[in-house]
């Protein structure tokens, strides 16, 4: 039996305030059924496996593999990240435009300046 998703699935459960019963319900299982899996008695059937990634928007690989609440906390920093990046941007686009309207500006009044010399 994976270590893995039996402490995985009593994450899931907690995070999401729901008892072994809860769970049971939403799988379609006995309560017994997620008390056996959770205590490494017995393994879900695949289709609830698949069941649970759905209903709790995971991956199978990490449900199956991987602590969940690593899995969780790197997506929430990859999150950040990729707000951050967006955010840095948008600053940057608006940083750029300034700089081409001052340049424009200059350009304008080193014309004006070029024109008055000339007339």
């Amino acid at each position: 039996m994976n270590s893995n998703l039996a402490e995985n699935l009593k994450k899931i459960r907690k995070e999401n305030n729901l008892s072994q019963e809860d769970l049971a319900d939403i799988l379609g299982v006995s309560r017994q059924a997620i008390s056996k899996w959770e205590s490494k008695v017995s393994y879900p059937e695949m289709d609830k496996i698949v069941l649970l990634c759905k209903k709790f928007n995971l991956n199978i690989d990490d449900l199956l593999h991987k602590d969940i609440k690593e899995v969780k906390e790197t997506m929430a920093v990859k999150i950040k990240i990729k707000d951050q990046t967006e955010k840095i941007r948008k600053q940057r686009e608006e940083i750029e435009a300034k700089v081409e309207d001052k340049k424009r500006e200059i350009i304008q009044k080193v014309n004006e300046n070029v024109n008055k010399k000339n007339k």
